[in-house]
């Protein structure tokens, strides 16, 4: 099994030592502690070396058995290394942990950082190597496996669901406001917008639905829920509401997209909804509104049939 051993001869240890994952480090400025450390080195070990000085290090280079060693230094190395050796400067610490640091060096994307790679990201560092394979000095990460887009889609129509069961305005619930008789249609309205974007999320999560409609729905829900604060002059808001703002969030989360035609339509829904529902909404407001929607609309039908 390889194992990977990494030494430093330095005086900013620390810097190259926080970067250096998967590496058992070891610290060493005597002589002896550098020979030792070769010495128990085996064929089968990936060995990496930084030494401000490499006239430190290179006599026990030449006799490690490893066939896997890279040596990086501060000041030039005019030596030429062996079979199954590398070596890179010359290379400032700070600008080998910058590049290694969140996998800046990684020009391919793949998630390692080999020493070729390195030493292209590192302006001025010359490399000289009789490696017969690549030299990893940051292995590939196991990827870590994100929430599914149906959780995020989930969270959101469950917070939307908990809201309207909650004070909204002066205690009295969203399902009040949304269904009750003799409720004001602006306030109805304003109830009934995240209905309709839990709805449309639900057929989104269920591939009934393209995630452009869900943006739209999206901006109305919106513009209905801030003209509603302005029409109360966020007063006497219940927590129902402000669940009711959080949730399209996680929504938006599962089907983030750049689709022109999508935030083109929400915007226009968002005019549209705060125009019916806000406090002195003007017939301009609204004409703007639904022509903008419109225009966005039908462009989002043409590109969601294709």
């Amino acid at each position: 099994m390889l194992e990977r051993h990494a030494l430093l001869v330095c005086e900013d240890e620390k810097v190259i030592a926080s970067v250096l994952d998967g590496w058992t480090v070891e610290h060493a400025g005597d002589p002896r502690e550098i020979e030792a450390f070769f010495k128990a080195r085996t064929p089968d070990d990936a060995v990496f070396v930084y030494a401000d000085d490499p006239n430190h290090v290179l006599g026990p280079v030449r006799q490690c058995d490893s066939t896997q060693l890279l040596l990086i230094a501060r000041d030039e190395i005019t030596a030429k290394p062996a079979k199954g050796q590398a070596f890179l400067s010359p290379v400032l610490p700070f600008s080998l942990a910058s590049q290694l640091r969140n996998h800046q060096a990684d020009a391919n994307h793949d998630g390692e950082i080999t020493a070729r790679e390195l030493q292209r990201a590192i302006e001025g560092a010359r490399m000289r190597s009789k490696l017969e394979t690549p030299f990893v000095i940051v292995p590939r990460r196991k990827p870590r496996r994100p929430l599914p887009r149906v959780a995020w889609s989930a969270a959101g129509i469950a917070l939307t669901v908990i809201s309207l069961v909650c004070p909204w305005l002066l205690g009295g619930s969203g399902l009040r406001l949304a269904l009750a008789a003799g409720t004001a249609w602006p306030n109805r309205l304003a109830a009934l917008a995240p209905v309709a974007l839990a709805i449309v999320a639900t057929l989104h999560a269920a591939r009934a639905l393209k995630p452009q409609w869900v943006v739209l729905f999206i901006g109305v829900s919106y513009g209905a829920l801030d003209a509603f604060a302005s029409r109360w002059a966020w007063d006497g808001l219940g927590v129902g509401f402000y669940l009711a703002l959080v949730a399209p969030l996680p929504i938006l989360r599962a089907v983030l997209i750049g689709d022109g035609a999508a935030l083109v339509a929400a915007l226009g829904g968002f005019i549209t909804a705060y125009a019916l529902v806000g406090p002195g909404g003007s017939w301009f407001s609204l004409a703007l509104g639904a022509i903008i929607l419109v225009a966005g609309a039908s462009q989002l039908i043409r590109t969601t049939r294709r």
